[in-house]
């Protein structure tokens, strides 16, 4: 009786510190911002080299991103003998019908 009681006892504690903690964690990240004013520290830095380059690590084989020409348009949707639908089932590409 006396062991059930224990483990009863470490279980509740346990349970209580873990939710006092996820809370805590959820406040603590909710509110860095102002902890870290408060302590007077930062989170970043940003470092000069003096050198001015390249700062694009993986070049993008499509282009970039707000050119109109970089990629071409999407079809609206797919027709019965598109790529798509025949490489899923090749009977489709014959038939008269849409594929389902």
């Amino acid at each position: 009786m006396k062991r059930s009681k224990l483990w009863s006892g470490l279980t509740s504690t346990s349970a209580a510190l873990l939710v006092v903690g996820l809370i805590g964690q959820n406040l603590a990240a909710a509110n860095a911002s102002y902890i870290n004013t408060a302590l007077g520290t930062t989170t970043t830095k940003v470092v000069q080299t003096g050198e001015v380059g390249d700062t694009t690590y993986f070049k993008s084989q499509f282009g970039d991103f707000d050119d109109p020409d970089a990629q071409p348009p999407l079809p609206l949707r797919w027709n019965r003998t598109s790529t798509r639908c025949a490489r899923v089932r090749p009977c489709c590409a014959t038939r008269t019908t849409p594929c389902r």
